[in-house]
């Protein structure tokens, strides 16, 4: 009869010892990670300019606070990407091949709508070569904001 009671007791003991809670705690270490790449606010109407690193750039689109219905169109070089796209907290990502013989390249992010909570706050993160920038944009209905990659 002992043996029984020994190895329930065996079996207790050892789904506390990997606690979940534990990992969680580990985990936590993760968020300096993230807070590393520190967000560039650009404001309605400018244009933020970077030298283009690579063939391929990437824009990964999110909504920066609670999902509440924000829109946005993406344009390159004045060519819509993404038309009235509503932001979520799942990434969006567009990536785009910029040919050689292009000197430069304009994305165009328009808010068409601030949702139920305004502003329209869009972060993106730009890919570019191995650089990675966190840009934010708070905007109103119909501001927009620009970025600009362009060759040495």
């Amino acid at each position: 009869d002992k043996p029984k009671p020994d190895s329930l007791t065996a079996k207790k003991e050892a789904k506390p010892t990997p606690k979940p809670a534990m990992e969680k705690q580990g985990a936590t270490e993760k968020k300096p990670t993230a807070v590393a790449i520190k967000p560039k606010t650009i404001h309605a109407g400018s244009t933020t300019q970077y030298q283009l690193l690579s063939d391929t750039v990437q824009l990964d689109i999110f909504d920066d606070q609670k999902e509440d219905g924000d829109k946005i169109t993406v344009l390159k070089n004045n060519e819509a990407v993404l038309t009235d796209f509503t932001t979520t907290q799942k990434t969006q990502s567009l990536r785009f091949v910029v040919d050689k013989t292009e000197q430069e390249v304009l994305f165009t992010i328009i808010s068409t709508n601030e949702g139920t909570s305004p502003p329209n706050t869009v972060k993106v993160y730009l890919i570019n070569g191995r650089q990675k920038t966190l840009l934010v944009a708070p905007l109103k209905k119909n501001q927009k904001v620009r970025i600009r990659l362009y060759r040495k």
